[in-house]
């Protein structure tokens, strides 16, 4: 296994309002004004983090908060979708109808609707890429994430 110092997880910046919790619908979602400031901010900090490699989901608003982190480093961001939003509908509801999906399955971490993900989904999908990191690289990492799939990472490893 190789060595790995640090990794740092970083919920992407402030994104576009969505009146959905649909993330299939939601990947294209892009940054605000705000959290580009936010990304510029953070990666005013990575810059002081010996960070080796950057990891990102393939959602814009990742990629985004990513691109100044990996501009300052001159780093590739390094795609991996394991670390995505997690996939709560496949098919647009009402914001109603996608809320109660989302309150139900925050109370029951296996439910899921038909061609979503489970939170114990989302979790093992997640747990693989950090996993792969942990064998494949040396040095610390910066990974930038969601905050749903980085919350329940974090629950179930604690």
């Amino acid at each position: 296994m190789a060595d790995v110092r640090s990794i740092y997880f970083i919920r992407h910046g402030e994104k576009e309002a969505s009146s959905t919790y649909n993330s299939i619908y939601n990947k294209k979602l892009r940054l605000t004004e705000k959290g580009k400031e936010q990304a510029e901010r953070i990666s005013v900090y990575l810059t002081r983090c010996n960070i080796k490699h950057i990891y990102s989901s393939d959602y814009d608003r990742t990629l985004q908060t990513s691109a100044p982190t990996s501009n300052r480093l001159c780093l590739p961001v390094i795609i991996n979708k394991g670390f995505g939003e997690r996939i709560l509908l496949t098919k647009d509801v009402d914001a109603t109808a996608s809320k109660s999906k989302f309150i139900k399955s925050q109370h029951d971490w296996s439910y899921k609707s038909p061609g979503g993900e489970s939170l114990k989904e989302v979790v093992i999908r997640f747990n693989q890429a950090v996993g792969n990191i942990l064998s494949d690289t040396d040095g610390t990492v910066a990974v930038f994430t969601h905050g749903r799939a980085l919350q329940s990472y974090i629950a179930r490893a604690l």
